[in-house]
């Protein structure tokens, strides 16, 4: 199963751009807890 199916390779790209930045910035609160 594709979750982009429809979408513009630009958009696919915005998408995942957006998606790596939240994780990054999870990341970095989670070190910050010390967890």
């Amino acid at each position: 199963v594709r979750p982009y199916e429809g979408l513009s390779d630009a958009q696919i790209e915005r998408v995942a751009e957006v998606e790596t930045r939240a994780e990054r910035e999870v990341r970095e609160i989670v070190e910050a807890a010390g967890v």
